[in-house]
């Protein structure tokens, strides 16, 4: 179904011949279009149901982005953390190495 022809079920719309167009067909459809009661009341009704569509926050293809962003910055944190936790272990596992250096040379020193 075509765009016309939902317009035209909607009672919005009037549908044009492409092959028999005249100019009083299209004055007498654009005349009807303005002045019906049916037709502005009908497209009042479209108006208020396309405000309330526009309203929605999310498409699903934005949902979808949304948890992929989720999840990619939850795997980032995590890796992160890891790594955090990895070079301070390291760090510290040099520290204790040094400490213990010192302490020997100490130990050295004095049972001389």
């Amino acid at each position: 179904m075509g765009n016309t022809q939902k317009l035209e079920s909607a009672g919005v719309a009037l549908s044009l011949d492409k092959f028999t167009l005249d100019v009083n067909d299209l004055v007498n459809k654009m005349s009807v279009l303005l002045e019906d009661a049916k037709i502005k009341k009908n497209l009042k009704r479209l108006e208020v149901l396309a405000k309330i569509n526009s309203r929605r926050k999310y498409s699903s293809s934005r949902i979808i982005f949304d948890v992929y962003g989720a999840l990619l910055g939850i795997v980032l944190t995590l890796i992160g953390g890891i790594a955090f936790k990895l070079i301070r272990y390291l760090l510290n596992l040099s520290s204790i190495r040094i400490i213990k250096k010192r302490i020997d040379i100490l130990n050295f020193r004095f049972s001389i």
